[in-house]
């Protein structure tokens, strides 16, 4: 790109998003040295279209901390947003609220869990763990070498900010198979994992103070994603046939976004039904609000047929009705069907906001590592990624059906077991009166590592559950754990102080 071309270029990147609204007063931009390596421009060119930029009053440049969107815009240039100064200064109060789930699952003053050196050493039942020993190392190993490869250095230089172009390619041949997704190559934006993603919708969609519904129970990460500006969180209901969209209505009549995971809910394991999957399209239109698909571990189903994406329905019926191209976001991730340590996750976005994420995420400079990029598009173009999945989909719906026998077997008919459809995760509700906190207080000292279902309802507390995994265990170890667990649970039914029970031999997990 000349010179010239490059100021040009970097000097409308960076107005577009000011004037519309994608960036908010005072925020500090990235150095220009950052920018010039995330847009593949010069130096000097970012630096002159700053300086631009400065001219016009959009930015305010200060010696020795960098540049910032101007506090006071030119009049008329951006749409005013009522009550911003009043919302930031409450985000203090609520990252302070937020700060009990930031511990999820683990009893009050303990740190980090250590790093499971060996299987016998890891906690039982993790509700957030894959089975990593049978996962195709080898294989993988290949396509990292591949990606480092004396005759290729591509992946030594600075990536893209929408992700390496071959897996973006190759991640939207994927949600077309196995998610019914028919989507472009370029609406697929490749982030490091779903909060940077969540990040990334906030900027671009949301400004100060929007409603936003999301799942109660379900994952918080919207609320616990530090630097947003502040919204206004409404939490609606969840039982066995995923989010009730009537409560979740008269909960917030016109939200601006939206987030739902339809197919594997967490922490519930409920699955949307298809009419509320009619009912919660319907009203996003109506509204015209974003809906944010959550899906993690979509790939993995035990009973019936998968349902299509949302994404996919959404679509459909917004060009049947001539209108755009759908109001729905995809977020995905590899991490839980590959392994936890790849931090690569995706983002699919209706065709219309491609330019407008794009910008975006180029401005903040960040890009996932570009060799484990290059590595996981071959894995998946040469059909590893498919067979694994095969493969652990009959690994995993043998360990839900363990599940399922040992509950019952095991545990106290009080005890309700949620739905198991598919993924690698449950959730088990407790009666009344039995608190879910000091029960996963002593299930962490006794080997455990399931989460207390209360802990996922923020900003209102509610009803107590023990959410638990079956992806890391296999099932000899299965068997074991939920024996262990019924005599804990009955321990806390019956009022009696919770008794350690006596160490036992549990078997390993490949047995």
């Amino acid at each position: 790109m000349h010179d010239s071309s490059a100021r040009t270029w970097a000097y409308r990147h960076v107005s577009a998003a000011i004037v519309e609204g994608l960036l908010w007063p005072g925020l500090r931009l990235p150095s220009a040295r950052d920018l010039s390596r995330a847009w593949g421009v010069a130096r000097g060119a970012v630096d002159e279209a700053l300086m631009r930029l400065s001219r016009e009053g959009l930015l305010e440049r200060r010696v020795g901390r960098g540049s910032f969107i101007a506090r006071r815009l030119p009049p008329g240039m951006v749409r005013e947003v009522s009550g911003r100064a009043a919302l930031t200064r409450q985000a203090g109060e609520a990252l302070d609220a937020l700060a009990p789930l930031l511990r999820i699952g683990q009893p009050p003053g303990q740190g980090p869990p250590e790093l499971p050196v060996s299987a016998a050493k890891r906690p039982m039942l993790d509700p957030r763990v894959p089975d990593t020993d049978l996962f195709p190392l080898a294989a993988w190993r290949r396509c990292m070498g591949a990606a480092h490869a004396e005759a290729d250095r591509a992946s030594l230089f600075y990536g893209l900010p929408a992700g390496w172009p071959a897996l973006r390619e190759a991640t939207a041949r994927h949600l077309a198979l196995t998610r019914a997704l028919e989507c472009s190559a370029e609406q697929v934006i490749i982030l490091n994992g779903p909060l940077q993603a969540l990040d990334l919708v906030v900027r671009v969609l949301l400004e100060p103070g929007d409603p936003v519904v999301v799942e109660r129970p379900g994952y918080m990460s919207i609320a616990r994603t530090v630097g947003l500006p502040p919204l206004d969180l409404r939490g609606a209901p969840v039982d066995d046939e995923g989010l009730d969209v009537p409560a979740a209505r008269r909960e917030c009549p016109a939200p601006a976004l939206i987030y739902v995971h339809p197919l594997h809910q967490y922490p519930t394991g409920a699955r949307l039904s298809t009419a509320r999957r009619a009912e919660l399209l319907a009203w996003a239109r109506e509204c015209r609000a974003w809906v944010i698909e959550g899906d993690h571990g979509g790939e993995i189903v035990h009973d019936g047929a998968v349902p299509p994406a949302l994404m996919a329905a959404g679509a459909t019926g917004a060009a049947a009705s001539n209108e755009d191209d759908g109001q729905v976001l995809f977020l995905g991730t590899f991490n839980g069907v590959m392994f936890p340590s790849l931090r690569l996750s995706y983002l699919v976005v209706p065709k219309r906001l491609v330019p407008a994420f794009t910008a975006v995420r180029g401005l903040f400079g960040d890009h996932p590592p570009v060799a484990p990029q290059q590595a996981l598009a071959r894995f998946i173009q040469e059909g590893h990624l498919s067979a694994h999945l095969r493969r652990m989909r009959g690994v995993y719906r043998q360990r839900r059906d363990a599940v399922l026998a040992a509950v019952a077997r095991h545990l106290p008919h009080e005890v309700r077991v949620g739905p198991l459809l598919g993924g690698m995760h449950g959730c088990l509700h407790l009666p009344a009166g039995c608190a879910d906190e000091p029960l996963v207080q002593r299930l962490g000292e006794a080997g455990f590592a399931i989460e207390m279902l209360s802990a996922y309802s923020w900003p209102r507390q509610g009803t107590s559950g023990l959410v638990f995994g079956y992806g890391a265990d296999d099932v000899p170890r299965i068997e074991a754990a939920m024996q262990r667990l019924g005599v804990l649970l009955r321990d806390a039914l019956d009022g009696r102080p919770l008794a350690r029970p006596a160490p036992r031999p549990i078997a390993s997990r490949r047995g």
